[in-house]
């Protein structure tokens, strides 16, 4: 599983690790303008994310809503948007499976099924 936000009991919850090196969204998220050494850095493990999602393909990503907090000023479903390709993987691989109050719970579809819909 993915869970994009600050919830990472998910992971001990369901008893499964994360599916990329990150499991928590704030690095990959967070504003680091001003600081290029950091800028760079960031750019490289939003690289390496959005790789290791592709080779992954969780079955289920879980994105947290209406999670603001002290740490983070954006909603962690709002900043996908921070990684475009991520928010490609979401919109192109992933469907809808289920809202909850704080929660959204997308279900990996397969490529072959999406070839074969087309």
């Amino acid at each position: 599983i993915l869970v994009w936000g600050l919830e990472c009991q998910l992971y001990a919850l369901s008893r499964r690790m994360y599916a990329t090196h990150s499991p928590f969204d704030i690095i990959l998220t967070a504003d680091l303008s001003g600081n290029p050494k950091a800028m760079q850095w960031q750019k490289s493990i939003r690289t390496q994310f959005v790789g290791q999602l592709k080779a992954e393909r969780p079955k289920f990503i879980i994105v947290v809503t209406n999670d603001l907090n002290p740490v983070e000023f954006t909603t962690s479903n709002e900043a996908i948007s921070l990684i475009p390709e991520f928010r490609e993987i979401l919109d192109n691989f992933y469907n809808l499976e289920l809202k909850l109050k704080n929660f959204e719970v997308y279900r990996f579809d397969s490529i072959e099924t999406r070839q074969k819909d087309e």
